[in-house]
């Protein structure tokens, strides 16, 4: 009882829709970690290990650091939503992160089939998507609210 109101006020609060976008964002970049890690050769410290394990791990050390590269992203892209009067909804920031997601591994394995090291690549490869996701936040705020 004591909560209701509350509930009520979360319910329609844009906070919350933020919260849970932080942690779809996260999802995003965790998956696109471990594509990017199939795509890519494995670290040498995985030589020794069998091709299974090899895969099990090199995929799972990408889901990791997409995932936990991921939240502060997604921070960042919320607070840069709420910088936009009226703020675009919440729905638009998981669609410009599947597009920077999508550039991302696009650039991060061409960069490194072109000779770049895996971490310019990677460091180069966010630096587009977030340079993607802000022109395509602008972009999305003009279009629906002129």
């Amino acid at each position: 009882m004591m909560f209701s109101g509350l509930r009520g006020w979360l319910a329609g609060s844009r906070i919350v829709g933020e919260f849970s976008f932080l942690f779809e964002g996260a999802l995003i970049w965790a998956l696109a970690g471990a594509a990017l890690a199939l795509a890519t050769p494995a670290p040498p410290f995985l030589a020794s290990v069998s091709g299974p394990a090899r895969l099990f791990f090199k995929t799972g050390i990408g889901f990791g650091a997409g995932w936990w590269g991921g939240l502060p992203w997604s921070l960042a892209l919320t607070l840069a939503a709420r910088g936009h009067q009226p703020a675009p909804p919440v729905t638009t920031l998981t669609r410009i992160t599947w597009i920077a997601v999508g550039g991302f591994v696009v650039v991060a394995v061409a960069a490194n089939r072109l000779g770049l090291a895996m971490i310019a690549s990677i460091g180069l490869a966010v630096l587009v998507a977030t340079l993607a996701a802000r022109a395509a936040l602008a972009w999305e705020a003009r279009r629906q609210f002129g």
